[in-house]
């Protein structure tokens, strides 16, 4: 029986993957942030889906923090992504679009999480959601549990912009799927497989969302993607328990204002005996989220 021989040491640390279409005003914007998040153990791999694309059109300082251009035509973004993962050799795989905006000290703490958790597969990290000017805290609280059911991801959230993948994991996981979920699916697939997803709460990234955005663009087709995404990992049966629950628990929905109304009712007097001091694990601090110094990104699973 052969085997296989890895020494550590002689990998790159991190393979940072850069998706793009070519635009170089875009293109140099980025590679200018990557030159702060780019260590000298580390990767750069530039995936450009215009053929046409020259790298020639960047000056040399800015060309030169690239390792390797792949240049030729796509079928999308997952697609682009998969291709720079093929050609990647760091122990571990980072994304990053032109939209993202990637802490370096934050980096370098996910490094060291996932050097001293060899168990986990994909991290799958927190940060700030920008949708045209309103910010949102990508969190999951502690105690949740994230990773222990396919339904997590669809539940509780996983934007691509936090992933970390180990790259010896993807022998078992697999490379993205090329759909509007793809992010979504790839954390899906690597539970249902028996790999292990953990969200890790550190603060690290900011991901733009404009009207550019897949999500922005077609609504409407993203939602039924994550219905099609649903049923294939959950089954029928278990997508529509999923989305009882969902509407139910939601402060968003008729149903769901009913539901938790009625809990509030039917608990009132017990919750004034209970009433305990602030606890950050059983509330959503947004206000705090967004700062990426506070306590509540303390590098810990949820």
């Amino acid at each position: 029986m052969g085997k296989t021989i890895s020494t550590e040491s002689s990998e790159p640390r991190v393979s940072f993957i850069l998706a793009t279409l070519g635009d170089i005003k875009k293109l140099t914007s980025t590679l200018d942030q990557v030159r702060d998040l780019k260590t000298p153990e580390d990767e750069l791999i530039v995936v450009v889906g215009d053929p046409s694309f020259d790298p020639c059109l960047l000056s040399k300082e800015t060309r030169d923090r690239v390792d390797r251009f792949i240049i030729e035509s796509d079928e999308g973004p997952a697609h682009a992504v998969n291709k720079g993962i093929i050609g990647s050799s760091g122990r571990y795989i980072r994304q990053i679009t032109d939209d993202d905006i990637t802490d370096p000290d934050a980096m370098s703490r996910v490094v060291d999480v996932l050097d001293q958790n060899k168990h986990v597969d994909l991290l799958v990290c927190g940060g700030t959601k920008d949708i045209s000017g309103n910010k949102i805290p990508v969190w999951v609280k502690d105690g949740t549990n994230y990773g222990s059911s396919v339904v997590d991801p669809l539940t509780y959230g996983a934007s691509g912009s936090g992933f970390v993948l180990r790259r010896s994991s993807l022998a078992l996981i697999g490379l993205y799927g090329n759909r509007l979920t793809s992010d979504a699916e790839i954390v899906m697939k690597a539970i249902k497989v028996g790999g292990c997803a953990k969200f890790c709460r550190i603060h690290l990234f900011t991901h733009s969302i404009n009207e550019s955005s897949h999500v922005m663009r077609d609504p409407a087709a993203f939602r039924r993607d994550v219905r099609n995404l649903g049923r294939e990992y959950m089954g029928s049966a278990g997508f529509l328990k999923w989305q009882v629950s969902r509407h139910m628990t939601s402060r968003h929905t008729l149903v769901g204002k009913s539901y938790r109304l009625l809990r509030r009712l039917l608990h009132s007097g017990r919750r004034k005996v209970m009433r305990r001091p602030y606890d950050p694990s059983n509330s959503y601090p947004t206000t705090e989220l967004l700062d990426s110094d506070s306590r509540h990104w303390d590098g810990g699973f949820s």
